[in-house]
């Protein structure tokens, strides 16, 4: 199973979240997301500029740390667990 790569920024060092840079990296599209969120709230799919601004906003609204990840091309599996207990 493929993870994307990922940087990882706080609001301390967010005066290093440079697009070009990242972009050059990570390639485009990006998804930017708070990195402690547990939903696809803060969570934006990024290709301008302006859409990686934004998104920057976004995630930082909802956590100081933030996530900003390659896209990868792949299928999403969703599961559902559930526990019976028989007496």
């Amino acid at each position: 199973m493929k993870v994307a790569k990922s940087l990882t920024f706080t609001r301390v060092t967010k005066d290093k979240i440079i697009y070009e840079e990242i972009a050059r990296e990570l390639g485009l599209p990006l998804f930017i997301k708070p990195a402690n969120q547990g939903s696809s709230v803060g969570v934006s799919k990024v290709t301008t500029k302006e859409e990686f601004l934004n998104g920057i906003e976004d995630a930082f609204k909802y956590d100081h740390k933030i996530l900003i990840e390659e896209a990868i091309k792949a299928e999403k599996l969703n599961v559902l667990f559930w526990e019976m207990t028989i007496q």
